[in-house]
């Protein structure tokens, strides 16, 4: 595990209204006077702050130092006419819980309204675990988000992707000293914090590196001024592909405002597209004892899963029992329980399990150990892609997209069809149709890429060349006819589900290469059989194959799904080689590019973000 995602629990203290933080790694305390001064310098600057962000819709705020994250309450509760898009970073980790005992400092302190009421409430509920990495959290009404970095600050504040407009900062002399990353900056910018900080060499020389003129607490950086913004004035956004990768990224693309067309030939046909009778898979997080790019994606996507789906009905979470998940005989699970232990993450995400406890969680006898995901889930992705596309405000149309084209004048996408129809113009095209994708950029010319000198370079070679198709199937089998049926979803080689409501279980799942679709077939099922360590002798060989669904997903080599914007065709993306985990990436996608086109922090780290790009 990497040195710089160490975290430190911290324990809170409130006594005659003042506030103790204590840690391994420090000790701070702050008092109510403290609390008043910081909320008299928010009210003095708001209004002139508010005044030279007035014409925007999203204001960026990043959020420094040892006592910051107890600022972080006023910054929300603060009436804005954009909505606040709040950026922090500490490897000092503060509880769900430990947010009802800042409330109570702030209300010994005076603080109190009906405002902070709400985002306290928020905090208490929507806090997330110990898990280092990035998070993202919203208010119930989209007025504000909050990108918390968890892990060494001088680490994590080299991962921002962002725009800095206001910069608030309460920094200790006699604790750690934060790195200043003025190159964050907007080109017209803010800083609330002490005048001595302001006043500082380090910070003036930080400024001056960052290309800024500073008059009093503003920041202007000439060299950006003058740039014209990227304005998406229509909205108006084609997603090709409809499936699980599709969806989500429309249902949270219109959430934002977006008027969404979806491309699918397979609507003809369904509204589930090419699920329809795929009526469960589990969606458990990717774990390696390294905490490799995948298993850091996996974790932040999932938990952004969680948050879009959270009120979705019960035939689409079929179960939130969580899952069970033994060693595998090889690859990326051969030691899953080692990597569990040595990762040290908190219970409530993963725990290791001897053999009884993962036999009592069963519910019949397995002598293996495993680790148990509490926040996994069992899903139906044919009740899922049902349930958005009935839900949300989209619109469906069955054409087949061949190429895509764009006037650069008018800064828009024309979409093709088979019979070279347009089939309606589009600020942002998102290709989300799996291996099907580089058909349509070979069709429109978009493989390649013009260098400095004018040649034609291959612009993503590694994709072109290894993005495929892999397919698979799974069984459908009558609970009845089963001597063990497990109590929640067990995963491993391959994976065996609880009954659904409707009596059956999911038995999964084969890898065929090359592939879209492989059909059922008595040799994938034998294969099935053979991954689950429990005895199915039961399900005799029959003349034909027993029930089940079959379907293809897409992998690219190093199994990292892309998820990008052309840089050399704005306005077009990629969100495709998902392979098995399209449950895990389906909104995560969703949130990646809407946070770009609508200019807010990108929830994720540079060097993830970089990783599921262009390659």
């Amino acid at each position: 595990m990497r040195k710089e995602f160490h975290l430190f629990p911290a324990r809170l203290t409130v006594q005659e209204s003042a506030l103790s933080i204590a840690s391994e790694l420090q000790n701070v305390r702050v008092d109510e006077t403290w609390l008043h001064q910081w909320q008299l310098r928010l009210d003095t600057q708001w209004p002139e702050i508010e005044g030279a962000l007035r014409h925007q819709a999203a204001m960026q705020i990043m959020l420094e130092g040892e006592c910051a994250i107890v600022l972080l309450p006023l910054l929300l509760a603060q009436a804005s006419n954009c909505k606040r898009h709040v950026l922090c970073s500490d490897n000092v980790y503060l509880a769900a819980a430990d947010w009802q005992q800042l409330e109570q400092f702030y209300q010994q302190s005076g603080l109190h309204s009906k405002a902070l009421d709400a985002v306290f409430a928020c905090l208490r509920q929507r806090w997330p675990l110990a898990l280092p990495g990035v998070h993202r959290l919203d208010a119930e009404d989209g007025s504000y988000s909050v990108t918390l970095g968890l892990g060494e600050p001088a680490f994590m504040q080299q991962q921002w992707l962002c725009s800095i407009d206001v910069f608030v900062r309460d920094e200790s002399g006699q604790q750690r000293q934060w790195p200043w990353v003025l190159r964050y900056a907007a080109a017209d910018c803010f800083f609330v914090m002490r005048p001595e900080l302001l006043a500082r060499e380090d910070f003036k020389e930080a400024a001056r590196k960052a290309g800024m003129q500073l008059v009093g607490a503003r920041g202007r950086r000439a060299h950006l001024q003058g740039q014209p913004p990227t304005l998406n004035q229509q909205r108006c956004m084609a997603i090709v592909g409809g499936g699980i990768a599709g969806a989500g990224i429309a249902m949270v693309m219109q959430q934002r405002g977006w008027e969404v067309t979806v491309f699918d030939p397979s609507f003809a046909e369904s509204n589930a597209a090419k699920h329809r009778h795929h009526i469960a898979a589990a969606m458990t997080p990717f774990i390696s004892v390294d905490d490799n790019h995948k298993s850091r994606l996996s974790r932040n996507a999932l938990l952004r899963a969680l948050h879009h789906w959270r009120d979705f009905p019960d035939e689409v979470i079929l179960s939130r029992r969580g899952n069970v998940e033994i060693n595998r005989d090889k690859g990326y699970g051969k030691d899953i329980s080692l990597a569990v232990e040595s990762l040290g993450f908190p219970e409530a995400w993963v725990r290791r399990l001897a053999p009884a406890e993962v036999s009592a969680l069963l519910g019949f006898d397995l002598a293996e150990e495993g680790v148990f995901w509490p926040q996994a889930r069992i899903i139906s992705p044919e009740n899922l892609l049902r349930h958005i596309y009935k839900s949300f405000d989209l619109r469906q149309c069955s054409a087949r997209v061949v190429s895509v084209k764009k006037c650069a004048a008018a800064g828009v996408w024309t979409l093709y069809d088979e019979a070279e129809q347009a089939l309606g113009e589009f600020e942002q095209v998102v290709l989300a149709n799996a291996a099907d994708c580089l058909a349509i950029l070979d069709k429109s010319q978009l493989l390649q890429r013009a260098n400095a000198s004018g040649e034609l370079k291959a612009a993503m070679p590694k994709i072109a060349s290894t993005l495929h198709w892999m397919g698979g199937e799974v069984m459908h089998v009558a609970a009845t006819r089963l001597k063990q049926v497990p109590h929640v979803g067990l995963g491993g080689q391959g994976y065996f589900l609880p009954a659904t409501a409707d009596g059956l279980c999911v038995l999964g799942s084969t890898y065929r290469h090359g592939l879209r679709d492989p059909g059922l077939s008595h040799e994938g099922q034998a294969v099935i059989k053979a991954k689950i360590p429990v005895d199915l002798s039961e399900l005799e060989l029959s003349a034909q194959p027993e029930a089940g669904w079959s379907g293809g997903r897409a992998v690219v080599q190093g199994r990292l799904p892309v998820i990008c914007e052309l840089d050399y065709a704005k306005g077009l993306w990629l969100a495709v080689a998902y392979g098995s985990h399209g449950l895990t990436w389906s909104c995560f996608a969703g949130d990646l590019i809407g946070a770009a086109l609508d200019g807010e922090p990108i929830p994720l780290e540079k060097e993830l973000y970089k990783a599921i790009g262009l390659r």
